[in-house]
């Protein structure tokens, strides 16, 4: 998954004007397990402390993955970590079986995580009814029309959605998931937040691993990083 490709997919359809043909999705992997991620987000080095440079106490971040037995969650805390796990294999499956309408979406115009957002939404309600998601839910102990999330999973989890553009750097990118990782932060007075972003390109998943800590998930037309903050 390189620039190049999706860039010439830009530059063909603007000359033709016509669509492509989708292709056919992979068949979802039964076996296919996130990556294990336990460590907290990368941070300077005050963090080893407990501090996050401020003053203050660093975020309480963690990653969990499907059948990670050595999970650093709480025992307080296995319904969250299932539903994590449920969502971010659902994210996979959507983005697989629809590998050409992601591609086309990449290399529109305008960004694509409005998009991205209704199309989860879409997907995962109807394979994965229980999730119980919602959309632009504001955060907890927030007035009706302030800070949003995109998503909401099961009335406990908060999402915010990123997803790489193809008129950015990876840098520009990274930018803004550490953007998102500071609305989690700074909205986490009451329940837990899950970032997930969206890398289309090598370069912008390379710029993820230094805000993120752990393999993202390869999910054919993306690669997925993920983290979620304890409430």
């Amino acid at each position: 998954m390189d620039r190049g490709y999706y860039e010439g997919m830009a530059d063909s359809q603007q000359s033709s004007g016509s669509e492509f043909e989708p292709e056919e999705p992979d068949e979802p992997d039964d076996e296919e397990e996130a990556p294990a991620v336990t460590g907290k987000r990368k941070r300077q080095d005050s963090e080893e402390d407990g501090d996050d440079g401020e003053g203050g106490p660093a975020p309480k971040r963690r990653r969990t993955e499907p059948g990670d037995e050595d999970s650093d969650a709480s025992a307080s805390q296995p319904d969250l970590d299932e539903l994590i796990k449920r969502f971010v294999r659902g994210a996979s499956a959507w983005a697989r079986a629809n590998d050409a309408r992601v591609r086309a979406a990449y290399a529109s115009d305008g960004g694509w995580e409005v998009w991205l957002e209704v199309e989860l939404y879409l997907w995962l309600s109807e394979h994965d009814p229980d999730l119980g998601l919602a959309r632009q839910n504001p955060y907890p102990g927030q007035a009706k029309r302030a800070q949003r999330g995109d998503l909401l999973i099961g009335d406990a989890i908060t999402v915010e959605l990123k997803a790489e553009t193809a008129r950015e750097t990876g840098e520009a990118f990274a930018a803004r998931v550490a953007s998102d990782q500071g609305k989690v932060d700074a909205g986490q007075d009451e329940r837990p937040a899950l970032v997930v972003a969206f890398a289309c390109t090598e370069e912008g998943s390379a710029e993820l691993r230094t805000l993120i800590v752990g393999a993202p998930l390869d999910a054919g037309p993306v690669y997925i990083h993920w983290e979620a903050t304890a409430g």
